[in-house]
């Protein structure tokens, strides 16, 4: 089906700090609205930021392809665009348990 022309497509920056090498994956919100994601990969060859946009994408139920690193992609320290969802929905997601 087609999207209407006067449907906006939904998308917003976020900001999130990576912890790579964790014994457990998990998706902390911080109260000011930024992520604190922990991974299992080591930061080495793109491995901890494929698995953010597959963890990312899986805990809020949208393709990787939704989940785009726009800064920091060697850093811990990212900015991510988050698309095909609204900000509230991400933060009712995850605020309900949907983030591990």
């Amino acid at each position: 089906m087609k999207k209407q022309p006067d449907e906006a497509i939904l998308s917003f920056n976020v900001a999130a700090k990576v912890k790579p090498k964790s014994s457990r994956r998990k998706i902390v919100m911080e109260p000011d609205g930024s992520l604190k994601v922990f991974l299992h990969s080591p930061p080495e060859d793109g491995r901890a930021n494929s698995e953010l946009k597959e963890t990312l994408g899986r805990a809020l139920r949208i393709s990787q392809s939704s989940v785009e690193i726009v800064a920091g992609l060697k850093s811990r320290i990212k900015t991510l665009r988050i698309s095909g969802l609204s900000r509230g929905e991400m933060n009712r997601i995850l605020g309900s348990g949907g983030a591990g």
